[in-house]
């Protein structure tokens, strides 16, 4: 009988242990790795981009000297 309340003791004791490693575990963080693919200078070329794009806020917008006017 004495054994048997032992054993359920050692157990007991054993799955404590397990559970509050397992608690106190921490996984590291997933890393996380940008790369950047230069362009080639023919796909700069297939790939343009139109210049009413680039420019046309220039000319549409008013000036900032306009706007306070």
């Amino acid at each position: 009988m004495k054994s048997i309340i032992l054993l359920f003791l050692f157990i007991g004791i054993i799955f404590m242990v397990i559970g509050y490693i397992k608690t106190n575990q921490k996984c590291p963080p997933p890393i996380i790795e940008y790369r950047y693919y230069p362009k080639t200078f023919k796909q700069e070329m297939e790939d343009e981009v139109p210049v009413s794009m680039i420019f046309g806020k220039m000319f549409k917008d008013k000036t900032p000297g306009i706007r306070n006017l």
